[in-house]
């Protein structure tokens, strides 16, 4: 089920059970069933730094890395956003930063599930958090998956602090 837009009433307007049960049981209920999850970045060199009171891994060089690890929930369902949180370091309108994501089940290769986005590019400003989007490259998450969340400093020039990840998602 999904979050509709709260109806406008008109003066005059019949209440009908339709309305109040769109408006209302199934609205309370889309926010019932969501959940977020949220996790700090790592890195094994860890260049870490501090970004006004953001603790943050730094990417520099090209082909420098930050990136998470995590569970997926067992109550997960569906996914319903993932970003990887970042603060650039300029402006552009095509930053060049290369996303992977890896999961797996427990008993599984660590990257049993392997997906890749360096075609990508994202429109940033300078010290304004962004969030990178990582949903479509999530496509065969389930609950218990141990996952591996990666980005990458495509150009030398695109540099970025990573502070986490953030997902969303529907309890089954």
């Amino acid at each position: 089920m999904a979050w509709s837009a709260p109806r406008t009433w008109v003066v005059g307007e019949l209440v009908t059970a339709a309305f109040m049960n769109q408006e209302i049981r199934d609205n309370i209920e889309y926010i019932a069933d969501t959940m977020e999850l949220y996790v700090q970045c790592a890195k094994p060199s860890a260049n870490e730094g501090i970004q006004g009171i953001v603790s943050v891994i730094q990417t520099r060089l090209l082909n420098d890395p930050a990136w998470v690890t995590f569970r997926i929930p067992d109550n997960f369902d569906t996914l319903l956003a993932a970003k990887f949180i970042v603060i650039p370091k300029m402006t552009s309108a095509a930053a060049n930063w290369d996303i992977a994501f890896y999961n797996a089940s427990e008993g599984e290769a660590y990257n049993t599930h392997t997906d890749l986005d360096n075609a990508t590019t994202y429109n940033v400003v300078n010290l304004q958090y962004y969030g990178v989007d990582f949903t479509p490259i999530m496509t065969t998450i389930a609950a218990g998956d141990i996952c591996g969340a990666q980005i990458i400093l495509g150009d030398a020039t695109h540099d970025f602090d990573a502070v986490g990840f953030y997902m969303k998602y529907s309890i089954g």
